[in-house]
């Protein structure tokens, strides 16, 4: 893993460490305290594609009942679950496998999602998933929505996505306007 960054929550500093292949970018650490602020102390969280997990730490500070760390990249789970450890939280579970697969049957009352939103040529998120996000950046944000209500608890199941810059916001807007839930995005 590598070196440690902090974070702000709620009056407390989470030291999380970087995955391997996982991008942190200091500018949008204001936006994690907006995303404790979707979540309660009752829910259920759960952190898709959680990179390093800087989501789920942040839900879990901000008093989730449980979160899951879910990534197809193993050492990226390790490292979310080392993050929640190296700062007392928990509790939480985390599992490797290809987007919700791995989670059949259960059901989360929030599910974070901060996908790789940067735009390129056809084909290169096929080679390179955890960078690209499809030729607009809402490749990720279209699967989501379509698999959504496989995970999200009925009624009042809420997605809290990361909004940046990079991914087209009218394809992402048109894909989860579809999806079924409460959409709360957070950033630009």
């Amino acid at each position: 893993m590598g070196s440690l960054f902090h974070l702000e929550v709620g009056g407390r500093t989470l030291a999380l460490a970087h995955a391997e292949r996982v991008h942190f970018d200091g500018a949008n650490a204001p936006l994690y305290e907006a995303v404790a602020s979707h979540v309660r102390s009752s829910d259920r969280v759960l952190d898709l594609g959680c990179g390093h997990g800087a989501l789920g730490p942040v839900a879990s500070a901000a008093r989730a009942r449980h979160v899951t760390f879910s990534d197809v990249h193993a050492p990226s789970v390790t490292a979310a679950l080392t993050n929640a450890a190296r700062n007392g939280l928990g509790p939480c579970n985390g599992v490797v496998g290809d987007w919700l697969e791995p989670l059949r049957g259960e059901r989360f009352d929030v599910v974070l999602f901060n996908p790789p939103q940067t735009g390129g040529p056809a084909g290169l998120e096929a080679r390179q998933p955890d960078r690209f996000g499809g030729e607009d950046g809402a490749l990720h944000f279209v699967r989501l929505a379509a698999q959504l209500p496989l995970v999200l608890r009925r009624p009042g199941g809420r997605l809290v996505r990361m909004r940046l810059s990079r991914a087209t916001p009218r394809a992402v807007d048109r894909a989860l306007a579809a999806a079924d839930g409460v959409i709360h995005s957070v950033g630009a």
